[in-house]
């Protein structure tokens, strides 16, 4: 049974904009609330879509549609819709949980063949996983660096400079975080249209173009074109390259860093 991370589900900590990062002043959002802890019936409304791609108030914040009402603005969906099928709320209280299956239907308008609109939701679905990873893979390559930036004033010579040169690769590896633009679009390092590969290939640029076909194909209920085929295939290309370098990074030449490390007397560093 699949069990999607639905849109607002953790809106507190994932969706709440912040003043100094947000692209637009925050009264044209709408006021983020739980659910109500107090006895009674209580709603929630799920928009049908995964976890948001920009929600990260380091991505700049939620992104708004042209038509915005002051404080009633509801970000714009940036992560595919849910597949038809079965899937589970889950409920816990005072740590007790509950859960109820949903089932989610097609939308009886649309007279896409069946396989073609499978095609769809495999492939959104997909570039919005290899999303997810470069995209996190990006926040500990800046992790790493965070942590060296405190270890680097202890060390000297020989390991000084291989804590410099490999948070300088770290850098170089995740590029730029993305600001504004749906689907992450707009940061990264990207050259152009959505799959394109980038001049310096880095982890936010893959995110940024994973991000785009993504929102390519969830922008019709139609079969996909060769054109739209080809990006897709283009964008994971370039996540795969990247995500590959970012594990000789993060295992084989992380543990030879840290072995230098401790031979001088320095803590370790670690995802």
């Amino acid at each position: 049974m699949a069990k999607p991370c639905c849109g607002n589900t953790r809106a507190k900590t994932r969706c709440a904009p912040d003043a100094a990062t947000s692209t637009v002043p925050l009264y044209w959002y709408r006021d983020l609330k739980g659910l109500s802890a107090k006895a009674g019936m209580h709603r929630f409304t799920w928009d049908v879509h995964y976890q948001s791609l920009d929600g990260s108030t380091r991505l700049g914040g939620p992104t708004l549609p042209i038509a915005a009402i002051g404080y009633n603005t509801v970000p714009l969906p940036t992560t595919p819709w849910a597949n038809p099928g079965t899937y589970t709320v889950r409920f816990t209280v005072n740590g007790k949980s509950h859960t109820q299956p949903i089932v989610v239907k097609a939308d009886p308008r649309v007279k896409t063949p069946a396989l073609a609109m499978q095609q769809i939701y495999t492939l959104s679905r997909v570039a919005y996983d290899e999303a997810v990873k470069t995209r996190d893979a990006a926040t500990q390559a800046r992790a790493l660096r965070d942590q060296i930036a405190k270890v680097l004033p202890q060390a000297t010579g020989a390991t000084s400079a291989a804590l410099s040169a490999y948070s300088t690769r770290l850098e170089t590896l995740a590029g730029a975080a993305a600001v504004g633009g749906r689907g992450g679009r707009g940061g990264g390092g990207g050259r152009g249209g959505a799959g394109d590969a980038p001049a310096v290939e880095t982890l936010s640029g893959a995110s940024t173009a994973l991000g785009g076909v993504m929102n390519l194909l969830q922008g019709a209920d139609v079969r996909p074109t060769t054109v739209q085929l080809n990006a897709i295939a283009a964008a994971r290309a370039h996540g795969t390259r990247v995500m590959a370098r970012w594990t000789t990074m993060s295992t084989t030449e992380l543990a030879a860093l840290n072995r230098t490390l401790t031979a001088a007397g320095l803590a370790a560093i670690g995802k």
